[in-house]
Formats: C-alpha cells, sequence, structure tokens
C-alpha cells in the first residue's frame, strides 16, 4: 500500500494531479475534516484515523506534552504572558509533529506501507509542516512529489519597533480595551453611557461600519504605528532537547524555534508599545480578553506600574475531574486567564466551580453573563436541536477535551440517522475554522441535517436544546436558558458538572455517552421546558450587569 498524507485539500489535490494515477493502491490518510470530506465526495481509498486513535493516545500525548512543556527555558523572554506565547507555539509544534508520527506509525503497523507521498510543501509558520515531519522519521519510505523552498525573507526579515497613536490627556476616567473581539463592544457601550472615555487597541486602519458607529458615540481607537526596521531580537532560547517513549521530538520542535522567535520579536516591540502608554499612569482600566501575547502583557505591565485590570473570560473555563482533565483545562485558561489580572468576574458557577484549580483574584465577583450570548427574551417557537463544537485546524490542534476532526464527521452520521425522525431538527453550527468547501459539502454528505455559520446568538433563538461535547456554547446556552447536553461518545471527556441520570427531568445540563442516550435526553427536554437554570446563573441581563461591574470597580 501506498499513503498519501496532506494538511488540507488543496495540498491532496497538488499530489493526486502530480501522480496523474501511476499508482492504483494508495490510500489517503487524512489530517483535516475538509480531506476527509474530499475523499469521501470522490471516492477515493482512506484511512479513517477513528480506528486508530483510541483515548490512550489522547492521555499520552497530553500527559508528554505537560513533561515538555514544564521544562522549557525562556531565555530572555520577559513578561508572563510572552512566555505564554511561546509555550502555547511550542505546544502546537509538538501536537503536529506527536499526532502525525504516532498515527502514520499506527497505520505502518497495521497495513503494508510501501510509500509515502507527501508534497514537499514547508512553511514552518503556520501551515504544510507534514513534509518536514515525514522527512524526518519515515525518510525511508517518502517520496517527494515537489521540492519548495521556504520564503524565509517574508518571514524572518521584516520587523519594526512600534509605537502607539497618542491619546488626548482627559479629566474623565479612562478605560482602554485591548480589543473588542468577543463582544466586548457590550462593554465599550456601556462604558461611553456612563461617561467613560474608551480607547481600543486595533490592528486595523481600514474602519467597517461598526467602528465607524463606535467612532461617533465617542470611542477612540489606537493604532500601532511602525517607527523603526529592525533585525529579529534573538531571545537567547536554548535548544529542546525531548523524548518521549523512545521517540526523539527535539530537531523539528528546535527548527520551530527560529520562526517563534520572528513572532516573539512582533510581540515585544508591541507590548514595549502599550507600556510607553501604561507607564505614564493616565489609564484608569485596563480590560482584556486575551491573556497572550501584547493584550497578556498590557496587564503585565498594568501590574508594574499600578494600573487596574479586568479580565473577561472568553471560553468556557471549569473544574477538572482528573489528572489529565487538569492538564487540557490549564490550557484553556492560559489562554482567558492572567495571574496579575485584579478583577477577574465570575459568569456563571461553571467557572465559579473551576477556582478550585485556578486562583482567581475575587471568589465574590459573581456578575452573572457579560459577553456571553444572551436571548431570554426570544418570542419565536423554539423547536429545534443545535449542535456547537469546537473545530480545530492540523495547526491548532487540541487534545481530550476537543474532538478530532474524525470524531466530528462520526457525530455527524449519528445526528443525520437521529434527523431521519422529523421530530428531530437539527441545525448545525460550524466552527469559524472550517472552511467554504466543507460548508458547502456537508450539506450535500448530511441532508438531514441544517448546516450554518450564524451567530450562536441567532442560533439559539430557535432552538430549545443545544448539543456539544466541549465548547464557549454551553455558557451561552445556559445564559439563555437553554438546556444543555453534553455527548460524549468516546467516553473521554466530561466538561463540568451535570447530570447522567437522563430520568431526572428538567436539570440544565446532562451527560450522555451513547447515542440511545443521546435520543431519550432529547425527548425527555423536549416534553418538560420548565428548568430551573439558577443553579449556573447569576447576575440580571447583561447590560446591567456590565453597569454594576463598572461601577463597583471605578
Amino acid at each position: 500500500m501506498n499513503l498519501i498524507v496532506s494538511e488540507d485539500k488543496k495540498e491532496l489535490e497538488f499530489i493526486l494531479e502530480r501522480l496523474q494515477n501511476k499508482f492504483h493502491n494508495y490510500h489517503v490518510l487524512p489530517f483535516s475534516l475538509d480531506v476527509l470530506i474530499y475523499c469521501k465526495l470522490n471516492n477515493l481509498n482512506f484511512i479513517n484515523p477513528l480506528n486508530y486513535i483510541n483515548n490512550q493516545f489522547h492521555k499520552n500525548i497530553l500527559i508528554s506534552s505537560k513533561e515538555l512543556l514544564d521544562n522549557l527555558n525562556y531565555g530572555s523572554i520577559e513578561t508572563e504572558s510572552q512566555k505564554k506565547e511561546y509555550k502555547n507555539y511550542i505546544r502546537k509544534k509538538y501536537f503536529q509533529i506527536y499526532f502525525t508520527y504516532n498515527l502514520i506509525s499506527l497505520v505502518s503497523k497495521s497495513k503494508d506501507v510501501k510509500k509515502i507521498f507527501v508534497s514537499g510543501w514547508t512553511n514552518n509558520i503556520k501551515y504544510y509542516f507534514i513534509s518536514n515531519i515525514v522527512k524526518e522519521y519515515f525518510s525511508n519510505f517518502i517520496e517527494i512529489i515537489e521540492k519548495n523552498k521556504e520564503n524565509k525573507i517574508s518571514i524572518l526579515n521584516n520587523h519594526y519597533e512600534f509605537s502607539l497613536t497618542k491619546f488626548n490627556s482627559e479629566k474623565k476616567k479612562k478605560i482602554l480595551f485591548t480589543g473588542q473581539e468577543y463582544n466586548l463592544l457590550r462593554l465599550i457601550i456601556v462604558a461611553r453611557l456612563i461617561k467613560l472615555s474608551v480607547y481600543v487597541i486595533s490592528e486595523k486602519k481600514n474602519f467597517n461600519i461598526l467602528n465607524n458607529l463606535m467612532k461617533c458615540i465617542g470611542v477612540k481607537y489606537l493604532h500601532f504605528e511602525k517607527s523603526k526596521k529592525i533585525e529579529i531580537k534573538d531571545f537567547k532560547l536554548d535548544n529542546i532537547n525531548f523524548s518521549y517513549l523512545g521517540v526523539n521530538f527535539s530537531n523539528l520542535l528546535n527548527k520551530s524555534i527560529k520562526y517563534i522567535n520572528s513572532k516573539l520579536t512582533d510581540t515585544y516591540f508591541k507590548s514595549k508599545a502599550l507600556e510607553n502608554i501604561l507607564k505614564l499612569k493616565k489609564i484608569d482600566l485596563v480590560v482584556s480578553v486575551i491573556a497572550r501575547g501584547y493584550q497578556g502583557s498590557a496587564i503585565d505591565f498594568s501590574k508594574l506600574y499600578g494600573v487596574k485590570t479586568l479580565g473577561v473570560s472568553h471560553g468556557t473555563i471549569s473544574k477538572s475531574f482528573d489528572e489529565y482533565d487538569k492538564v487540557y483545562k490549564e490550557t484553556i485558561a492560559e489562554g482567558v486567564y492572567n495571574k496579575n489580572y485584579d478583577y477577574f468576574p465570575i459568569q456563571t458557577n461553571i467557572t465559579f466551580e473551576s477556582a478550585k484549580n485556578f486562583a482567581f483574584p475575587d471568589l465574590k465577583l459573581k456578575t452573572g453573563n457579560l459577553i456571553f450570548a444572551e436571548n431570554n427574551l426570544s418570542l419565536r417557537k423554539k423547536n429545534k436541536i443545535l449542535y456547537a463544537v469546537t473545530n480545530k485546524n492540523f495547526n491548532q490542534m487540541q487534545f481530550l477535551g476537543v474532538e478530532l476532526y474524525f470524531e466530528f464527521y462520526k457525530n455527524l452520521e449519528i445526528l443525520n440517522k437521529l434527523g431521519e425522525d422529523r421530530n428531530f431538527e437539527i441545525i448545525v453550527n460550524l466552527h469559524p475554522s472550517v472552511d467554504d468547501f466543507s460548508f458547502k459539502n456537508l450539506k450535500k454528505l448530511f441532508k438531514n441535517l441544517e448546516f450554518t455559520k450564524e451567530k450562536i446568538s441567532t442560533c439559539l433563538k430557535k432552538t430549545f436544546v443545544t448539543i456539544s461535547f466541549s465548547s464557549t456554547v454551553i455558557e451561552d446556552s445556559i445564559s439563555s436558558n437553554i438546556p444543555v447536553i453534553l455527548f460524549d461518545n468516546w467516553k473521554r471527556y466530561k466538561h463540568c458538572d451535570s447530570e447522567e441520570d437522563i430520568e431526572n427531568k428538567s436539570q440544565p445540563i446532562y451527560y450522555v455517552s451513547n447515542e440511545k442516550k443521546l435520543k431519550k435526553c432529547i425527548i425527555n427536554i423536549k416534553q418538560n421546558r420548565k428548568v430551573n437554570f439558577q443553579e449556573f446563573k447569576y447576575g440580571s441581563n447583561c447590560f446591567v450587569n456590565i453597569y454594576k461591574l463598572f461601577k463597583k470597580i471605578l
């Protein structure tokens, strides 16, 4: 057997075109959802990773990644948030390498693999890393279709020092937002309504209609201005020396370090531009939903110069149930929680319970919903089922608490079968990472499902129950008074405290681990719409909650 390995549809099509049927006995080994879909649509022979990746695989990759990351040397990286950025980059690269090596190895043990075809495409920054991995570990089997030189000039040589747009000193209290993503606009609007001066960091200078509307109500945008072209900064990062279960991962990780130096250089000088504003002590509060990179560094420098900080979680942080669960959830928290926050509002009881694992600054700050979806006043009849989970591309892979692309596909098969019953109208809200090709063709493959990329808040207006594995949609739903079913078809991960007895009716969150219980649970929820969400919810309307929060901390 000959294997074809590719990260996406574009790379697969390139390989197939070059082969031109020279090798008939080949099977595609998909490493992404769009490749899997392409194989299905075109009746290509392919090997389903679902037959090889078990729960122990997820545990091994998490435990080994923790061992690797716990021993990282951070060289001259200054702030905690920049260290987290480096850590996250190494984690992602390690996940790519570990997953690829072990999946191909497992397939090779069960099949007589003679050749492995790869594109030869290389770009260590973000995409097309798989050819390097196969070349590193399977050099005796590799067939490179086309050698491709990396564009090192654009990647490594264009770096600048930055300054931020100057702002006028005002007598009003001033809030600096490190961005306006993840519904932070709600906080920005309330801040302006109570006559606070609002400044927002924006990487883009080209404003859309929304930005222009915000400017009309007095929001001021600060931009990073390139001030001086510089060489890439050397952060004196030590070479990594790491092996696990007899496999050495050091070489590819070390080759990636020169590229993360490029990313860190950009972050470093943007962070310095923020520091120059914060050390003037003219800002009264810094608000961020991101706890890594320059946005997280704004929090670190604020702590240094005595500026108040507010962190608002855009992700769902929940308590841990075992050592593997703890590793995964610490990774999620790393992106949304910074130990230097002065205030970290508790929006739901799911977050409150996670405090057993994370040292939040003030557990009494139970604000209720601030930025999750909220649709409590919809008059429309809610008769649909919402399925929404997090999907990750090859370069963003996570394990244990995120379903992999082939697991997601299997769940769609299960839901499509449920959808044959006319009483089950199922909306599948696709993650933004799912490309247009997949979006279009999933509709062809699963005719009993309704696929959409609408906002979650729009989908919830039609929904009486949400099915998920682990996603912010869980807290979006609870905040919108919609019960949730945690569907764990793999018996691997429980996101939060939930009811496992589906006969115990009218509960806000259930956990089920097979198709039969899933169907029964949906029926029970549909027949019993009266659910008490107060066990999980705090506060009032999100805008009222935000108003009270600002009045309390400013």
